[in-house]
């Protein structure tokens, strides 16, 4: 079965993890059978944005995820302005000083600063990141979060297929067309206990086995 998850911020404020984990924890199969060993959840932790910007509920987040149960993934927003091995090194830095393994994502989104570059440049910038990041980290595979409409705009030139895809499609049906896509997050609207306010809402395409594959198990020297 299909991990359920969600991706937070220093925006949803203080969590109850407990209760955030219980509401995702899948214990019965579609035929109502409880399951021998239940499917945990997974959760996307904001660590960074641009090149000085570490989320200041970062390390709490993560803390209370882990403690929780949950399969813990990080993700830096990328801003299209700066220095994209500028912005891989301090998400790194980010990551070694909380010293947790975890899923790595770039958050690749309609933000001030894409509309004057080409989309070439767009894929280079992009590219150098992932590069950066690639060569610094052990195991696991990197995931580029976006959605169909960023894609058609600005990413023509960006080898989608290359990366495990987490697709942010609000449509209310499964993806279909846009290859490899693991993560689908089909909801910011949603409700979640534990968590006031919408909630980011996402679906694993795959078993706990393949989401576990993608941790990366350590970092190289940054």
């Amino acid at each position: 079965m299909n991990p359920r998850g969600i991706d937070v911020s220093h925006f949803q404020g203080k969590i109850n993890w407990e209760q955030a984990y219980l509401d995702l924890l899948i214990t019965y199969d579609e035929n109502g059978n409880l399951l021998p060993v239940p499917i945990r959840p997974f959760v996307v932790v904001k660590i960074s944005q641009g090149t000085n910007f570490p989320d200041p509920m970062d390390e709490q987040n993560l803390q209370g995820a882990k403690a929780a149960g949950f399969i813990i993934l990080g993700y830096h927003f990328f801003d299209p302005t700066k220095d994209p091995v500028a912005q891989a090194m301090f998400f790194l830095a980010q990551l070694s000083a909380l010293n947790f393994p975890m899923g790595i994502a770039i958050d690749v989104e309609q933000t001030p600063g894409w509309d004057v570059l080409s989309a070439e440049i767009i894929s280079e910038k992009i590219q150098d990141w992932l590069d950066y990041v690639q060569e610094h980290t052990v195991g696991g595979e990197l995931i580029v979060y976006t959605g169909p409409a960023f894609i058609a705009q600005y990413l023509t030139a960006f080898p989608m297929g290359a990366y495990k895809l987490w697709l942010a499609d609000y449509a209310n049906v499964v993806p279909v067309g846009l290859g490899n896509y693991q993560i689908w997050q089909y909801s910011e609207t949603g409700a979640l206990a534990g968590i006031n306010g919408k909630e980011d809402l996402d679906i694993f395409n795959g078993d706990t086995a393949v989401l576990q594959g993608l941790l990366m198990t350590g970092l190289k020297t940054v």
